[in-house]
């Protein structure tokens, strides 16, 4: 899907030459006024998302391991604020830990 539409808003997507998409803009209207935002993303040589751009400018980042799996996922906000959102740990391919930026941690069991 490239573009959707109905009576209050639209969505229109532009996607790479992987068929991924790169951004997505929306607009809706609501009382006659209509507000636009566009979600972007960045990747790497290979492809991988390694950045999320959210319209406030916000932008979550995924750093992978060596075998591409999303390692850590930070959040910068402005020029120098980073936070981290979640660090995982891996058993294969299967998510065996993930630690939350607030201090929570999910341990999993298969």
């Amino acid at each position: 899907m490239t573009f959707a539409q109905n009576d209050y808003s639209t969505v229109a997507r532009k996607y790479n030459s992987y068929s991924e998409v790169y951004e997505e803009t929306s607009a809706v209207t609501v009382g006659g006024q209509t507000q636009t935002k566009t979600v972007s993303s960045e990747h790497d040589r290979i492809e991988n998302r390694t950045a999320l751009i959210y319209p406030s400018g916000k932008k979550l980042n995924y750093t992978r391991d060596e075998l591409d799996r999303t390692k850590i996922m930070s959040e910068t906000v402005g020029a120098n604020n980073v936070s981290l959102v979640a660090q995982y740990a891996y058993n294969g391919y299967r998510i065996k830990q993930r630690k939350s930026g607030n201090g929570t941690q999910l341990d999993v069991e298969y």
